[in-house]
């Protein structure tokens, strides 16, 4: 798990995420006796969209610290190719969202699941992310509710299909509408359900989608301890034919 600075309407924001890694080759040792082995590390950056990326990386153990002052990380190239189009029937959600805290819990009884602008009050942020990191204030080891909101317009080329709008993750729980309408909760489910805060879920929304207009979809989360928010994508898809869960036939 690394930090990556992420570009925001406010600058920047520190965003931790997984990098999967593996030992690619053992560079050989040219060095005089007493000099540390090195070795390439490869990381795959699973979904990573933008065009700056900072790494922060522990370059040494302190205890090597200690012993040789002078070891430090000489050098991170970053290359890679452009991400692969989303299967057809799919239409990613990812990007900017609108941000609330509730500490008060006041969002359910004011009914903020029925706007459709959301300014005083609400800050931008990027989705996929961990509340916990974003540049707002209060967010530091918060706890409690907050709210996700943003607007989309639905393709046209896809009335006729089954939609569902699909989370692959989010910390803790939820409670979803779409243009005001509920279309459902994603909770744990007992003591037998030790990871319902990782786990993906999805929603029909066929019959609230607007079709010739703006629909706007409205998240209300509710974050027990340490890490919270929408931490992986969200996406629609089609229910009924080829997407990210059907074969294209």
């Amino acid at each position: 798990r690394i930090l990556i600075r992420v570009p925001n309407a406010g600058g920047y924001s520190l965003q931790r995420i997984e990098v999967q890694a593996m030992i690619a080759e053992r560079w050989k040792t040219v060095g005089q006796m007493g000099e540390l082995e090195r070795e390439a590390i490869f990381a795959d950056f699973a979904d990573l969209q933008t065009d700056r990326i900072k790494l922060i990386v522990h370059s040494v153990w302190d205890w090597s610290k200690q012993a040789r002052s002078d070891v430090h990380f000489s050098a991170v190239e970053l290359f890679g190719r452009a991400l692969p189009d989303d299967p057809k029937g799919t239409y990613r959600l990812t990007g900017k969202w609108s941000f609330r805290l509730d500490p008060g819990q006041e969002g359910v009884k004011s009914e903020w699941f029925k706007q459709s602008v959301f300014g005083d009050g609400w800050s931008q942020v990027s989705v996929p992310g961990r509340q916990e990191e974003y540049d707002v204030a209060g967010v530091a080891g918060y706890d409690g509710w907050s709210w996700f909101a943003r607007t989309f317009e639905a393709p046209a080329s896809w009335k006729g299909h089954v939609v569902h709008l699909k989370f692959e993750a989010v910390d803790d729980e939820a409670e979803v509408w779409v243009n005001g309408e509920r279309v459902g909760e994603h909770r744990k489910e007992g003591e037998n359900d030790p990871n319902w805060w990782e786990e993906p879920f999805e929603f029909d929304i066929t019959k609230v989608l607007r079709w010739d207009g703006s629909n706007t979809v409205v998240v209300l989360v509710t974050d027990f301890r340490l890490d919270g928010g929408m931490t992986k994508p969200v996406f629609l898809r089609w229910a009924d034919g080829p997407g990210m869960l059907a074969p294209e036939r």
